[in-house]
């Protein structure tokens, strides 16, 4: 069964979105459909429609340039293309790419192709069966029935789709404000009586430091992150602030499905993970200092390109082992050559949030004239004294090598959050 939605205050059941899909002209006729909007209202309703009838999706995020649908569209040779809103669906049907030119989206009838964020890079279309895409809530626990689910990602993202099924799954509600003010957010929570909520790290040190003073905070069932770099200060954070019953962070992507899920309340994994995983639903193996998985809920592959080899997947994202644990160090992509040295960003924003005075921490390169890239960062600062960088960088030295220590520190009011809850790299 569906999830019933609170969308901005307004409550919706299966037979409101039925209601909503029935209205739209062709969607009962289309094999392959896709939707570009911001209404969640409209999304949930063509997505629930499409996977009860076995179509093929192309779900869009809806910041993707409507330029970019268009070739989507064409290119996929999809029978309707889905924007505007609920009240307002527009609906078209694309011209047909050049004879032999239309990409068949995946051998299965039906299916789902979202996208990545891009955080690193352009974003990819990664193609899913439905069985691959809602895999992973088959182990929503049994204690978390008619949970009331907090969606913080982007709605078309792997990880949104991943709390719709799960509110599925759970028969519970899902709830949604796209108004991110602080006060809004708080009393959506507050007012819909949410009980789990999944979002990154990034995500959940916003919502502490910016929660509201004198609103009581949700009574958790659960908490999860994923997304990002999970630090045992965060988690640390996240139980002392919202006292959680259970507390969990996931290691999932968009191709690699699901597989890695830690319930211990400690960063990283242990190595023994580094092996078949827990229920045999994946597998990982550490390869010079890059994970790899395979897992049941992986993408069938990318759009436009052929099935992914035997199944396992190099994530990019690199790990160390520390006395039988693994340790997120940062995406091998995003590594900055500072003076010639390999510095992983993530590894310096860890240290930076551990010194009491910095609420949250951005680094990135700064191009220089003699010796090109150099490290550069910006901090929410959260100290009552003035920002000081000369007591931040000696703070450093206790934590990182002098190379990995940025020359350039300043402070900013706010850290650029993405609608996926990432931080916002450039």
């Amino acid at each position: 069964m569906n999830p019933d939605w609170i969308i901005n205050g307004r409550r919706y059941d299966q037979k409101d979105l039925a209601a909503i899909a029935a209205g739209i002209e062709g969607l009962d006729r289309a094999a392959r459909v896709l939707i570009r909007s911001s209404d969640p209202a409209l999304y949930y309703a063509v997505l629930a429609h499409s996977e009860r009838n076995d179509a093929f999706l192309f779900a869009l995020p809806h910041s993707m340039p409507a330029s970019s649908a268009v070739e989507v569209a064409q290119s996929a040779g999809v029978d309707l293309v889905i924007e505007g809103s609920a009240e307002a669906p527009r609906v078209s049907k694309p011209e047909r790419a050049a004879a032999g030119g239309a990409e068949t989206a995946s051998g299965e009838s039906g299916g789902i192709c979202i996208f990545t964020t891009g955080t690193t890079g352009g974003p990819k279309g990664v193609v899913h069966t439905w069985q691959t895409i809602s895999a992973s809530s088959r182990y929503v626990p049994g204690a978390l029935a008619g949970a009331v689910w907090w969606l913080a990602y982007q709605m078309t993202s792997y990880a949104g789709l991943q709390v719709y099924f799960s509110a599925r799954r759970s028969a519970g509600t899902l709830v949604i404000e796209t108004n991110r003010d602080p006060a809004a957010v708080a009393a959506a929570m507050v007012g819909a009586g949410v009980t789990v909520i999944s979002a990154t790290p990034t995500y959940w040190r916003w919502l502490a430091q910016a929660w509201p003073s004198g609103v009581a905070k949700p009574a958790l069932l659960r908490a999860t992150l994923g997304g990002e770099v999970v630090t045992q200060e965060t988690l640390d954070l996240v139980r002392d602030t919202f006292l959680p019953q259970g507390i969990t962070h996931i290691y999932a992507s968009s191709e690699a499905g699901t597989a890695i899920v830690v319930s211990d309340g400690l960063a990283g994994f242990p190595a023994a993970f580094a092996g078949e995983g827990p229920g045999g639903a994946a597998e990982c193996k550490v390869v010079d200092g890059e994970l790899f998985v395979r897992s049941t809920s992986r993408m069938a592959r990318y759009w436009k390109e052929n099935e992914p080899g035997d199944g396992w997947i190099a994530t990019g994202d690199l790990v160390e082992e520390r006395e039988g644990r693994y340790y997120f160090r940062g995406r091998a992509d995003g590594r900055i050559n500072a003076g010639g040295a390999k510095v992983n960003p993530e590894r310096v924003e860890e240290a930076l949030e551990r010194l009491p005075m910095i609420r949250v921490a951005l680094v990135y390169a700064k191009s220089s004239p003699n010796v090109g890239d150099l490290l550069a960062a910006d901090v929410e600062w959260a100290g009552p004294e003035a920002f000081d960088a000369g007591r931040v960088r000696e703070g450093l030295t206790k934590m990182l090598a002098p190379h990995e220590i940025p020359p350039y520190i300043r402070t900013v009011d706010r850290i650029p959050m993405s609608e996926n809850g990432k931080k916002v790299r450039v």
